[in-house]
C-alpha cells in the first residue's frame, strides 16, 4: 500500500486542478497506528517526499498558510479520497429514548440509574446489556455509554448499577472526518438526538471595575475532526475566537495581583454523539507592575490548538494565535501618559474540557489570552532623563505589546457530590507555559534623528531635528540650549505644534534662538537637546553639539548692456566631448534640498496672514468623511472643532500651516497644512498624515 503515496503527487496534481469545482474534497491518510490525518484538496499547496532526521522518510503535505505536516511513509496504511463517514450502532445496544425511557427514570448518580417502581420490565435494561444516551441533559450531565453490571429492587424503584465503556463497544461501524458545522455531521447526530448546532457563540461578558471596562465575546469552532472509536483514535482542532473591546484606567504603585470576573460555563451538545466539549471562561486582569495607564483598544484574534486522544492518552498541542487580517496595528486610543514598569495582562481565561460520552473524567487545557503590555518605564527613569540624557535609559521609553498566551494542561473529574452542577475537581499536570505572539514595540519617547545645531552669531543659533517613526501619545516638543558643567539650560523653547501620535510621515522640527548668551569662544561645550513634556517631566533626548561651520553658496548674476556676468561659486556640471571637465575658482558642495524643512513655498499654500485670514475665516464642513466634522475659524483667531474650542495661528513658520491649540486637555493639538484654498473649498492635510480632507464652506 505504501507505493500509493509515491504516486500521490501526480494524483493530487489532478485533484487540485479541479478543487475549485469540488471544494473541500477530503483526502484521508490512514496510519497503521490507528491515527488518521485529514486534508482538503482545495487547501493543499504541495506534496513532497522528504527525509526527516527524527521521523525518517516522510510524505510532507503543505497547506495554505505554510502549514506543514510530515507523515512517515513507514506508518502509512492506506489513502482515501472523499468522505468515508459511517455510523452504525450494534444491534444489542439499548438506545435510551426521550419519549420511551426518560419518563420512567428517576435519578442518575454516575454509578447507577434508578427506574420508577411502575416502570415496565421491557424498559428496564437487563444485566450485561449495553445502554447508550447521546445527549447532555440535567438528568444525564455526561450522557450514558455503559454496561449494566447488576440490578436490584428497592422500595422506590429498580436500581441498575452500570460501568462506563468505550464507545468502540457501542458502535459496530463508526468513522467521522469533517468539522463541527458539516451538515453531514448534523445529520449523523440527529439519528439519535435532537441536537442543535455545535459551533457558534459561547457567550459574552460585560465588565466594569475600578481598573477595566470590557465587552468580551467568545466564539468556538471545531475543524479537522477525525473520530475513529474502533481504533481508539480521536482528533480535532479547536479554534477559539475572542473579541474584546477593553478600556484600561490604572494608576497604581508597584503591585502584583490577578483577578477573574464574571465566570461562565457552557457545555455543548455531544459532537457526533461521542465527544463532549465543555468550556469555562471569565475575564481576567493580571498586574505585576507599577503603572499609570489609560487606553481604549479593540482586539479580535483566534487561538488554535489540537486535541488528540489515542488509546486513552490525551495530548494537547501548543496554542497558536492566528491574526485577524482586519486587526489594527496601533494600540488603540491612548488618553493619558503611559508609565509601565512591569507587566499588565488582560483578556479571557478559557478552560476547555474534552471528554467522551459517559466519562466522569477527562483532560483539559486552560488558556489565558489577550493583550499583554510590558515595559521598564517608571518614575525613576523619567526623573533621571529629566536631569541628563543617557542612551540606555532613553531606550526604555518603549511599550512592548503582544497577544499573550499562558496555558496549562489539567486533568478533571466529577465526584458524586458535584455530578449535577458545573463544578469539577482538577489537577494540573506539567508546567505552566507562556508565549507572546504578534509582538511589537511602540515608541513612548520620540525617536529623534539627525539633530543639528549651528550658531549664527554670539547670541543666536538655529537647530533642527527629525522624527520618522510614530509615537503612541502626542507630546509637546522643544529644544534646550545647554553647556557642560551647568545644571540649568541657557534657554528652553517649546514649539507651537504638538508631535502627534501615530504619524505615518516623517516630520522636521526646527527653531531659531535669538538674543541668548552663548559662550562663543567655547562652543565645543555648548549643545542642543531635543526635549518633550512627559507626565510632568521635561525629558532630554540625544544632544547635538553646536558648530560654527556653515556653507554659504554665494551666487551672483548681473546683466549689463546685453552681457551676462556670473560670480561666486558656480555649480559646473558640463563636460567636454571626451569626458574632461575643468573647474576654475572655488568649489562648493551641491546640497540636496530636504523637503522636511523646505518652508519657502513648502508643501502648503504660503501666503501672508493678511491674505490667508479673510479666506479662512468662516465655517467649513468635511465632505471627505462619512462622519460629520465641522471647523470654525473666527477673526479673533479662536475657533471650534466639532464643538471643542481652540485658538489658532496661521502660516507660522512660513509653511502654509494652521496650528490649532485646544482649550482643554482632552483634545490633542493639531497642525494642518493648507493644500488648496478657494472661496468655497479648503483642502487640508493633517501634519504627519497622508490623507487630504476636503472641506466646503457652509
Amino acid at each position: 500500500m505504501k507505493k500509493i503515496f509515491f504516486i500521490l503527487v501526480a494524483t493530487l496534481t489532478f485533484l487540485i486542478s479541479y478543487a475549485s469545482e469540488t471544494p473541500h474534497k477530503q483526502l484521508l491518510v490512514f496510519r497503521n497506528s490507528g491515527e488518521v490525518n485529514l486534508f482538503y484538496t482545495d487547501s493543499i499547496q504541495s506534496i513532497t517526499i522528504e527525509n526527516n532526521d527524527s521521523l525518517g522518510l516522510c510524505q510532507v503535505f503543505q497547506s495554505h498558510g505554510d502549514i506543514k505536516r510530515a507523515i512517515p511513509i513507514a506508518e502509512i496504511d492506506s489513502v482515501a479520497f472523499g468522505s468515508r463517514n459511517r455510523l452504525e450502532i450494534k444491534p444489542n445496544v439499548r438506545v435510551l429514548k426521550d419519549d420511551i425511557d426518560m419518563p420512567h427514570i428517576k435519578s442518575y448518580n454516575g454509578k447507577s440509574i434508578l427506574y420508577s417502581i411502575a416502570a415496565p420490565s421491557s424498559v428496564v435494561p437487563d444485566v450485561g446489556e449495553l445502554i447508550f444516551y447521546g445527549q447532555i441533559t440535567e438528568l444525564f450531565p455526561v450522557g450514558v455509554c455503559a454496561r449494566v453490571t447488576s440490578s436490584s429492587r428497592e422500595s422506590d424503584g429498580v436500581r441498575i448499577n452500570i460501568e462506563t465503556v468505550d464507545p468502540s463497544e457501542i458502535f459496530s461501524e463508526y468513522f467521522y472526518a469533517g468539522d463541527s458545522s458539516d451538515p453531514e455531521l448534523q445529520k449523523m447526530a440527529k439519528i439519535m438526538s435532537h441536537a442543535p448546532g455545535y459551533n457558534g457563540n459561547l457567550g459574552s461578558i460585560n465588565l466594569s471595575t475600578d481598573y477595566v471596562n470590557a465587552g468580551i465575546s467568545l466564539d468556538v469552532e471545531f475543524t479537522d475532526v477525525v473520530f475513529n472509536p474502533r481504533r481508539h483514535f480521536y482528533h480535532l482542532q479547536c479554534i477559539l475566537k475572542p473579541k474584546a473591546e477593553i478600556g484600561l484606567n490604572i494608576d497604581l504603585d508597584k503591585t502584583e495581583s490577578k483577578k477573574t470576573y464574571l465566570e461562565r460555563t457552557r457545555t455543548l451538545t455531544p459532537i457526533a454523539l461521542v465527544f463532549i466539549p465543555s468550556f469555562d471562561f471569565a475575564a481576567f486582569l493580571k498586574i505585576e507592575a507599577a503603572l499609570k495607564l489609560k487606553l481604549d483598544l479593540t482586539r479580535e484574534f483566534a487561538i488554535m490548538y489540537e486535541w488528540t486522544r489515542q488509546n486513552g492518552s490525551n495530548i494537547f498541542s501548543e496554542p497558536l494565535v492566528m491574526r485577524n487580517n482586519a486587526e489594527p496595528d496601533d494600540l488603540g486610543q491612548v488618553k493619558t501618559y503611559i508609565q509601565l514598569d512591569g507587566e499588565i495582562f488582560t483578556g479571557l481565561e478559557i478552560a476547555a474540557r474534552f471528554g467522551l460520552i459517559g466519562d466522569l473524567a477527562g483532560a483539559g487545557i486552560r488558556v489565558n489570552a489577550g493583550p499583554r503590555f510590558t515595559g521598564e518605564l517608571g518614575y525613576g527613569v523619567l526623573r533621571n532623563l529629566s536631569e541628563i540624557y543617557n542612551p540606555e535609559t532613553y531606550a526604555k521609553g518603549v511599550l512592548a505589546a503582544s497577544i499573550g498566551i499562558d496555558w496549562q494542561i489539567f486533568l478533571y473529574y466529577k465526584t458524586l457530590e458535584n455530578l449535577f452542577n458545573q463544578e469539577f475537581e482538577t489537577e494540573d499536570i506539567g508546567p505552566k507555559l507562556s508565549f507572546d505572539f504578534l509582538k511589537q514595540e511602540h515608541n513612548l519617547f520620540p525617536p529623534f534623528e539627525n539633530t543639528t545645531c549651528i550658531t549664527t552669531s554670539a547670541q543666536s543659533l538655529v537647530t533642527r531635528t527629525e522624527v520618522s517613526e510614530p509615537i503612541v501619545y502626542p507630546v509637546e516638543v522643544g529644544f534646550n540650549v545647554e553647556t557642560e558643567g551647568n545644571e540649568e539650560p541657557i534657554a528652553t523653547a517649546f514649539l507651537d505644534e504638538v508631535l502627534d501620535a501615530n504619524n505615518d510621515e516623517p516630520l522636521g522640527l526646527t527653531h531659531s534662538f535669538e538674543g541668548i548668551a552663548l559662550p562663543y569662544n567655547k562652543l565645543e561645550n555648548t549643545y542642543i537637546n531635543p526635549v518633550f513634556n512627559y507626565d510632568g517631566f521635561v525629558i532630554k533626548a540625544k544632544p547635538s553639539y553646536a558648530s560654527k561651520n556653515m556653507y554659504y553658496n554665494y551666487f551672483a548674476h548681473a546683466k549689463v548692456a546685453g552681457a551676462s556676468i556670473i560670480g561666486g561659486a558656480v555649480d559646473v556640471r558640463t563636460k567636454t566631448h571626451d569626458g574632461t571637465c575643468m573647474l576654475i575658482g572655488n568649489y562648493f558642495p551641491r546640497f540636496k534640498k530636504n523637503q522636511l524643512f523646505s518652508f519657502d513655498g513648502g508643501y502648503g499654500i504660503n501666503l501672508p496672514i493678511e491674505v490667508l485670514g479673510p479666506m479662512i475665516y468662516g465655517t467649513w464642513q468635511n465632505e471627505s468623511s462619512d462622519e460629520e466634522e465641522i471647523l470654525i475659524f473666527n477673526t479673533d483667531l479662536s475657533g471650534e472643532h466639532n464643538g471643542a474650542s481652540f485658538t489658532f495661528v496661521l502660516n507660522k513658520p512660513q509653511a502654509g500651516d494652521i496650528k490649532i491649540k485646544f482649550d482643554d486637555s482632552e483634545h490633542s493639538n493639531l497642525t494642518y497644512t493648507i493644500i488648496e484654498l478657494t472661496d468655497d473649498i479648503l483642502a487640508l492635510k493633517k501634519k504627519g498624515k497622508s490623507t487630504i480632507n476636503i472641506y466646503r464652506r457652509k
